[in-house]
């Protein structure tokens, strides 16, 4: 078996986090998902690897140019995942496995998808079951029964379906001609419903089904997330900690590394080659902590962190539970950040941080997110002119790469800003911010004579 990989989707629902990198390039656990899904495929025994790439090109190659085995094909243009896998077959007589580049699903199941096909020799689907919190109509999605796929519909109604797709297609090297027969979008939609122009790899699924083909269902044993929105990113880099810290069962603890007598340590930790443990540090919990990292004066960090490499993590700051820090990050006194940043962020001193911060982005002093709707509600997110409500994660920010926040910013829940953004201190953001964009704040101001003689001399 093949494995193919599509990486050629430009990531609009992503904003800010499309503009400088596509969605397979994105970190998670700080490290791009196209690499993870390399080492997942290459772990499951499939050492024949073609990477399919369009928008963006030039990122994907730079993220696995350590990987000299992987095949890499570039479209001119990208048409959809039908066409995406053709681009990537040499060889209509192999089987292959299709792997959606911006999906992070767990290790186990995407071994039992490939066990799955094995036996079988049929088409094979990973599928997820629809959360109670999903909206359906946001996925292509199925209806299974008895692990069986007895239908695919895009972005339907709730009553049509049970599960959603989870981006991992096992095909036997008989539905390549239902591939080249792909009609260009997606025909199989609710009464009403608008799909895109677009060769949906899920159509040629469906023409199988039509055919009285076998198509297998693999429920996600653990997890299979679709990088669909920047909330997404939160969800993901949570469910890959969760996954990291049960597989670790001892302390990892290089012999270059220094702890501190000083320092208190809760849980079992990670501590990478040349990392130092400094002075009253607190680590309440697990945490992985990658090479060259200094933690230091007071720092704390709370149950189930991640550092990357390079970062400079001290001066009483705090580091929340289940965030990860990316690599050569500056965090300094009486920062504290939840959540997740991408590599060299800086958030020097005395700010409060919830969301996804994007590279090279300074966060000045005394920036402060608000977490919480005075009418505790769902912070609605406007995604490409369309209102959404996330179950979780509605109330983070999400600020794009090599943006400068200025002194006192404060970001009202849900907030995006886009790439290239400069904020005039002490702006009050309260909705979306366009990338290239400086915001500036007028004040109004009134002087008045004062002096000693206001106080009776």
């Amino acid at each position: 078996m093949k494995g193919i990989i599509l990486c050629a989707g430009k990531g609009k629902k992503l904003w800010p986090f499309g503009e400088w990198r596509p969605k397979a390039c994105l970190p998670v656990l700080n490290k791009p998902v196209v690499e993870r899904l390399v080492e997942q495929l290459e772990q499951a025994g499939i050492s024949e690897i073609v990477v399919v790439i369009s928008h963006h090109a030039e990122m994907v190659r730079y993220a696995l140019r350590k990987y000299g085995s992987v095949r890499i094909v570039e479209e001119a243009r990208a048409a959809g995942t039908a066409k995406s896998a053709l681009a990537g077959l040499e060889n209509e007589n192999d089987d292959v496995l299709i792997v959606y580049g911006d999906v992070v699903v767990d290790d186990q199941s995407m071994r039992e998808v490939i066990d799955c096909f094995e036996k079988t020799g049929e088409a094979v689907i990973l599928t997820q079951k629809l959360d109670p919190t999903e909206r359906s109509i946001d996925w292509i999605c199925a209806d299974c029964e008895k692990q069986q796929v007895r239908g695919i519909y895009g972005h339907p109604r709730s009553h049509y379906v049970n599960s959603r797709l989870g981006g991992v297609f096992a095909l036997p090297q008989s539905a390549m001609s239902y591939l080249l027969s792909n009609p260009g979008y997606m025909m199989n939609v609710c009464v009403g419903g608008m799909p895109n122009k677009e060769a949906e790899l899920a159509q040629s699924m469906q023409m199988m089904i039509e055919d009285g083909i076998s198509v297998s269902a693999v429920e996600a044993t653990g997890f299979c997330l679709d990088l669909d929105k920047p909330w997404h990113l939160l969800e993901a880099n949570e469910l890959m900690i969760e996954s990291l810290f049960e597989k670790m069962e001892t302390n990892e603890i290089d012999s270059s590394t220094f702890i501190d007598d000083s320092a208190w340590i809760g849980g079992k930790i990670h501590l990478g080659k040349g990392s130092r443990i400094g002075r009253n540090v607190m680590i309440k919990g697990d945490a992985y902590i990658g090479e060259n990292v200094v933690i230091d004066s007071g720092a704390i960090l709370e149950d189930k962190v991640v550092i990357g490499d390079g970062c400079r993590i001290e001066d009483i700051c705090c580091i929340r539970s289940h965030t990860t820090i990316g690599v050569y990050n500056k965090i300094g006194f009486n920062a504290e950040v939840a959540g997740v940043t991408f590599d060299h962020v800086s958030l020097a001193h005395n700010c409060e941080m919830r969301g996804v911060i994007g590279s090279y982005t300074d966060i000045a002093a005394g920036c402060l997110t608000g977490s919480l709707r005075f009418d505790d509600g769902v912070t609605p997110q406007r995604i490409q002119g369309r209102m959404e409500y996330p179950a979780q994660y509605s109330d983070a920010i999400f600020i794009g790469d090599h943006s400068r926040t200025g002194v006192g910013n404060i970001f009202l829940p849900g907030v995006k800003i886009g790439c290239n953004v400069a904020l005039w201190p002490g702006a009050i953001i309260d909705q979306d911010i366009a990338s290239e964009t400086l915001v500036v704040v007028k004040q109004e101001k009134e002087m008045k004579s004062w002096g000693s003689n206001r106080y009776g001399w």
